[in-house]
């Protein structure tokens, strides 16, 4: 499992709120204001900060052959490979 850290911005112009992911815990990711990605601004300001968790999967090889007529046994991920087989 990975954490990062994450502030989050409100632009006063257009009231956008947005999250801007960091380095867990390093207080010079932080920037008071920053530039409103919808608005393009200098009018966002920092109103909170937190951490997200996430973990990272392992990219899985799955193969399939024309022979296959049923949805069931199709991966949950299709690859250009996959679609090109069909």
């Amino acid at each position: 499992m990975k954490v990062e850290g994450v502030y989050t911005y409100l632009c006063e112009n257009c009231s956008t709120l947005f999250g801007v992911v960091s380095r867990f815990s390093v207080m010079e990711d932080k920037v008071d204001t920053l530039t409103c990605p919808k608005s393009s601004k200098k009018v966002a300001g920092c109103m909170g900060e937190g951490h997200i968790n996430y973990v990272n999967h392992e990219k899985r090889a799955e193969i399939i052959t024309n022979e296959t007529d049923e949805i069931s046994q199709l991966p949950e991920l299709l690859t250009v490979e996959h679609l090109a087989a069909c």
